[in-house]
Parts: C-alpha cells; structure tokens; sequence
C-alpha cells in the first residue's frame, strides 16, 4: 500500500542506510526551508515554495536529492549532475555524503525559488 503522507513515507522506508540519508535530508530542508511545504507527489516527498523546488528519492543504492531548476543550480557544486532539460540531482550514497554542500544546494535551491521562481514543465 503506498503512503498518503510525507510521515508515512519515510517510516516506511526498508533500507536502514537509505532511510536515514532521506530523514537526514528531511530534516536539513526543514531547519534550512521551513517556509517550504511538504507533500507527495510523483510516490516521493517534495518540497514546495513558490514551485516546486526539490524532492528526496532513494534509489536502489543510493538517495536523489532531486533539484526540478537543477540546471539554474549548477555553478553551486559539480555535484549537481543530470542532463535533462530542467531536472538535476545530488546522488547521495552514505549519511556522510549529507554535509555542507548539500546544504549550500538547498540555500541556493530555496533562493532561487524565492527570487526567480520558474514552474518547471
């Protein structure tokens, strides 16, 4: 059965090792965003404020920290990788790989949203 809240997602999580890399990031977009809205869209926890923002999504082996103006985010960190037209993403494989740059994508993420909003279609 899928979860009907971002609260059931992540205690539904299987993967102990992904499953705290995803409440890591929870936790991170909602000390570092707290103005952003949290809801389910697409199965996966996304992050709202003026648009749609980011999203986490555990892959197999690892997490997405998904950036839907990813290619306005580049210049941040050459972690920030994807080719498509808007979509990027921040792989992260340990909880150790949750650390300052990913909170330097989610400050830049959160600040072009609030001064260059852009509806990703």
């Amino acid at each position: 059965m899928k979860p009907k809240t971002p609260d059931a997602y992540f205690d539904g999580l299987e993967n102990e090792t992904l499953a705290a890399i995803a409440r890591e990031l929870r936790a991170r977009l909602k000390a570092r965003a707290p103005h952003f809205t949290e809801a389910l869209a697409w199965g996966f926890p996304c992050y709202s404020g003026n648009e749609r923002v980011l999203s986490i999504v555990p892959r197999k082996a690892h997490v997405n920290l998904q950036l839907f103006n990813g290619n306005r985010l580049t210049h941040v960190s050459d972690r920030v990788e994807g080719t498509g037209k808007q979509l990027r993403h921040v792989k992260l494989h340990t909880l150790e790989d949750v650390d300052e740059t990913v909170d330097a994508v989610i400050d830049a993420a959160a600040a072009l949203d609030r001064e260059d909003p852009e509806r990703v279609g």
